[in-house]
């Protein structure tokens, strides 16, 4: 990860008055975020476009070309990038990663992703907007690339999120267009390495309430899923992470993962049938495969101090019937994704 090494008490003088004479020292934890760069990058995300990170693991939010004084007591901090933290996105099988890009002032300006079959390269921000105009390419169609509009959904920034993000990325199809006539969505989970925290360090039992979106597809219709109400769960002494949520018209869910283990539990009775799953198998395999057709994976992370989290981050996807292409009634897919902070 690209960081940057800072030795003094003050990390940056003020543009007016020639130093730390010029203004009121600041707390450790007092952000300088420029308005237009704040407002502008918010469009996109919440996530800060820099943390500088002490060895104590105090923080302090700091926008790239940023104005004002930061008495930091002499603490050495080190600095670290929005366009450095890597994104994930995909399903129980395939997995696609993809960061930012950021002007000299902080703001988002692009999108990149890891796979140029996707995106090709670096995807130019539209103006200030959430949407950036990528081309997308199919291999079976080569010289057919498809030029559209790529949307960035940020529902971590309507949780207070700072150090990390969750959402869905919407690339929108094309009339006419033979391989991308409907539009795609894919969750997405991501985060501050530096500021991410282990369960395994977690000093007790931790829960985390937040929002949990996602859908459950199949036959090629889909199903919004929603709880503003949702709670993740670690237990210090089995480190057993459970993620619980009731979504309206369709199940009450209880996703446990322990050790590479997960256990997609449901209750209650969808009001459309075509949803409708066939109880999922026990303890499955995470990344694996289970009888017929069945699949799950089960990502988190946490993000604060050490055995300190503040904030955590989740993506689970499921599948289940006998056409992964997702053809007929009888095949299902399910994607959540969850973002919340830490509950007393």
């Amino acid at each position: 990860m690209r960081k940057i090494l800072v030795s003094c008490s003050v990390l940056l003088l003020a543009a007016c008055g020639g130093g730390s004479g010029g203004g009121a020292p600041k707390s450790d934890n007092t952000p300088f975020l420029p308005t237009n760069v704040l407002t502008n990058n918010k469009k996109v995300t919440g996530m800060a476009s820099e943390i500088w990170i002490a060895k104590d693991g105090t923080s302090s939010d700091i926008v790239r070309g940023a104005t004002g004084s930061a008495q930091l007591h002499g603490k050495e901090y080190t600095k670290y990038m929005l366009d450095d933290v890597k994104f994930t996105t995909g399903d129980a099988f395939d997995s696609e990663s993809f960061t930012f890009s950021i002007d000299d002032s902080g703001a988002i300006n692009k999108i990149k992703f890891a796979r140029d079959n996707f995106a090709n390269s670096e995807q130019v921000r539209n103006g200030t907007t959430n949407d950036f105009n990528v081309t997308v390419t199919n291999p079976n169609y080569p010289n057919n690339p498809a030029n559209t509009k790529l949307t960035y959904e940020s529902y971590g920034k309507g949780q207070g999120l700072r150090y990390s993000d969750f959402g869905v990325l919407i690339t929108r199809g094309i009339d006419g267009h033979e391989w991308m006539q409907n539009d795609e969505t894919m969750a997405y989970i991501g985060g501050y390495e530096a500021k991410k925290v282990s369960k395994d360090d977690f000093a007790e039992n931790v829960k985390f309430r937040g929002r949990a979106q996602g859908t459950v597809s199949g036959a090629g219709n889909e199903k919004v899923l929603r709880d503003d109400a949702a709670w993740l769960r670690v237990d210090k002494s089995t480190g057993k992470e459970t993620l619980t949520a009731v979504f309206d018209g369709w199940y009450n869910v209880a996703i446990e993962k322990n050790g590479n283990n997960v256990t997609f539990g449901i209750s209650g009775t969808p009001t459309d049938s075509q949803y409708e799953l066939v109880t999922p198998t026990a303890n499955l395999a995470q990344g694996g495969t289970e009888g017929n057709y069945e699949a799950v994976k089960f990502d988190t992370a946490y993000y604060g101090t050490t055995s300190d989290p503040r904030e955590a981050v989740a993506l689970f996807n499921y599948s289940q019937g006998d056409n992964p292409g997702g053809e007929t009634q009888n095949y299902k897919h399910v994607v959540i994704g969850f973002g919340g902070k830490v509950q007393p």
